[in-house]
């Protein structure tokens, strides 16, 4: 089963258009000093981040705005695809209105040696994975790290996004005054016994 792991907000999905009572998937004004840590319960798909681990939404669109993650951000176990990042581990924003504005993460985000991802690894500073949705005036400070003896596949990482695209034709997701300070670094192993996998790495 899949998990959902936040420092403030595990999941925070809407997937029905119609629902107008509900518009949004938006949190703001939210900060998380404490650990997030997917350990053994994590044998699914994984969303793990710093502030909110999942949001998904297709109506109006998620808002994630003046949100700071202090707190480590890691991965003990094993797991099957992986989305972590230090504010966010998975966004998808496809409607009109969606923004990410004035979110900051402090803490290291780890993928530790003897854990392992068997499906696709998004691994960044601020969001593991992000689709339709523009970010702007966003700052990550903490490093993003895949330690020596962690075993992960198909790696997409990098110091603001793993992966940054769009979904069904939705092209709204420009990236304006946004900073990494944070060190990537990359000591895994993404080769299994059957394939070797891709591994995209950013700053």
């Amino acid at each position: 089963q899949p998990v959902h792991l936040g420092g403030v907000v595990g999941s925070m999905d809407i997937f029905t258009k119609s629902d107008a009572t509900v518009a949004y998937s938006k949190i703001y004004n939210s900060t998380n000093h404490g650990a997030v840590t997917g350990g053994a319960a994590c044998n699914g798909t994984s969303y793990i981040g710093g502030v909110v681990g999942c949001s998904v939404n297709n109506n109006l669109g998620v808002e994630i705005s003046s949100c700071t993650n202090n707190g480590a951000v890691s991965l003990t176990s094993t797991t099957v695809a992986l989305y972590i990042g230090g504010v966010c581990g998975y966004a998808i924003s496809n409607g009109e209105l969606g923004l990410v504005s004035e979110v900051k993460n402090y803490g290291g985000v780890t993928i530790k040696s003897g854990a392992s991802a068997t499906g696709e690894s998004n691994v960044g500073g601020l969001f593991g994975a992000c689709r339709s949705l523009p970010l702007a005036d966003s700052y990550n400070k903490g490093t993003v790290h895949a330690e020596e003896g962690a075993k992960i596949a198909n790696v997409n990482m990098g110091g603001i996004f793993g992966l940054n695209t769009y979904i069904n034709g939705n092209k709204k997701g420009p990236t304006t005054n946004t900073t990494n300070d944070g060190e990537v670094k990359f000591g895994a192993s993404n080769k299994d016994e059957k394939t070797a996998n891709a591994t995209r790495i950013g700053g």
